[in-house]
């Protein structure tokens, strides 16, 4: 029986570019003390992708390669596993003014009672927590602004103040909650 033999396992980022149909992509992740021929078993991320097969093996001394295969027959992005974060805002009848959201702490510029969805955008996209945004919606009763944010980097909060607009009232809520994609890949290493 051989004694030598250890276990280590390693929480490791991993981040893949989209994968076409029935093809595979490789990403390289630096494990100290790895060496060639140990062996490797990989766990993906919670939730991750139906139709994706990974894998992981010793490249080099030091070096993991893990491999996601995409067995579909369409193109996958495993990094875009995220739920999008959805926020409707309702300024009611409003007839002048500004307003302002806070979402995950960081607040927009002052928004005209009137703004495109466009501006919206602009003005949410400018908080550094937002990676990427759309806005449909006019703002008013019956058609709100629909926030959808991209893969929030965290879970966000949001608060609003419509203190600026004449009329309203101004109604702001998160009606889905978003998940950050997890690139968080654990493996499992024997030597």
């Amino acid at each position: 029986m051989e004694s030598n033999k250890r276990m280590q396992v390693v929480a490791a980022e991993v981040n893949f570019a989209s994968i076409a149909a029935s093809s595979t992509a490789e990403s390289t992740v630096t494990v100290e003390g790895v060496r060639v021929g140990d062996a490797v078993m990989v766990a993906p991320p919670t939730g991750f992708l139906t139709g994706v097969v990974a894998s992981a093996y010793v490249s080099a001394d030091n070096t993991v390669k893990v491999r996601l295969a995409n067995v579909t027959a369409g193109a996958i992005d495993p990094d875009d596993d995220g739920t999008k974060e959805v926020i409707t805002v309702d300024i009611g009848t409003a007839s002048a003014g500004t307003f302002t959201l806070t979402i995950g702490g960081q607040t927009t510029t002052g928004i005209a009672f009137n703004a495109s969805a466009g501006t919206v955008e602009t003005a949410v996209e400018a908080l550094a927590i937002v990676v990427a945004a759309t806005v449909t919606g006019t703002g008013a009763t019956g058609t709100p602004w629909i926030i959808t944010i991209d893969d929030p980097i965290t879970p966000l909060t949001l608060t609003s103040s419509g203190a600026g607009l004449t009329g309203g009232p101004l109604t702001a809520a998160i009606t889905t909650p978003g998940v950050a994609p997890s690139s968080i890949y654990t493996l499992y290493i024997q030597g």
